[in-house]
Formats: C-alpha cells, structure tokens, sequence
C-alpha cells in the first residue's frame, strides 16, 4: 500500500512538472484570468528567446565522429592523418632508443628521419659487429622457442583430445 502511494505521489509530481513546463512555453502568464487554465486549453505560444521556434533545440558539437567525416576523400585525408602520427610516433620511439637526440629532427622530413636512423644502425654495427651477430642470435632463439612453445602446444591438444576420446569411450559403453 505505501509503495502504491510513492509511486502516485511520484507521478503526480511529474504531472505538475510538465504543466508547470507547458504553461511557460504554451500560457499566456502575464495575464490573471488564465491561471486556472491548463497548458492544452491555453493556446497561446510564447516563443522562447533567440529561437524561431518554441521548442527548446540543443546543439552538441562531436569533435570525432560519423557527422564529422562527410566525404571519401575527408575519410581517407583522416586516416592518412592518424598513420602518419602512428608512423610519427614509431619513428620518435626509435630515434630515443638508439640516442638519436637532436632539435632539428623535429622539422626535417620523415625520410631523413629514417635516413639517420639507418646510419645510426649502419654505424653501430661497424663499431660493434657482435652487435648484428646477437641480434640474429636473439632472432633465432626467439624462432626456436616460438616454435618449441607450439610443438609443446601440439602435444598437449592431443594428449587433451585423447582424454576426451577414451571418456566418450566410457560413457558409450556404459
């Protein structure tokens, strides 16, 4: 019984919440004789300000989006957008790592970027030349463990294969 009263009480609240909406955008306010009226009866629209019309209309401006990309050519100027940041990105992660520290890398153009990071390569490994040697080592551990890991992987499917096998086998004979 006393959640029946909460949600009337609810409802009516709600009721008063759009009257009270209708009849600013609907009633004629300033005048006395049409408080009693109700919104529905009340035709008199008041236009709210800076709007054509008395609806209220709410913009939201999506910074990324489907409403944002209008054309072929709009989306494929985005991607390329977004792939040269990535490709940007990469190439700033690799110049940090081989100590390629310089201002002016900044503005000169990405092959050239490239082009001093293959130097940079060219010239540890004539300093170092275990340095390519234990990258191809690193190379083919990292090969043969992968595929000692699948091989491992492998065995351990048919040995879970053969334990589902001899399992229906029991519960047919049974």
């Amino acid at each position: 019984m006393e959640m029946k009263q909460k949600i009337d009480e609810f409802i009516k609240s709600k009721r008063r919440k759009v009257n009270l909406l209708n009849r600013k955008e609907f009633c004629d306010t300033e005048s006395e004789e049409n408080q009693d009226g109700c919104a529905r009866t009340c035709s008199i629209v008041k236009k709210l300000e800076n709007n054509k019309s008395h609806i209220k209309v709410e913009r939201v401006y999506n910074e990324i989006g489907p409403q944002n990309i209008h054309s072929d050519r709009e989306k494929e100027m985005y991607n390329q957008e977004s792939e040269k940041n990535t490709l940007l990105e990469r190439i700033e992660n690799m110049e940090n790592q081989l100590l390629l520290f310089n201002d002016k890398r900044r503005s000169c153009h990405i092959y050239e970027r490239i082009q001093d990071l293959e130097s940079r390569i060219v010239k540890l490994e004539e300093t170092n030349p275990e340095y390519r040697v234990l990258l191809k080592e690193e190379c083919s551990t990292c090969l043969n463990n992968r595929k000692k890991n699948f091989l491992d992987k492998q065995e351990l499917l048919k040995e879970i294969d053969e334990r589902i096998n001899s399992l229906k086998d029991k519960i047919s004979s049974d």
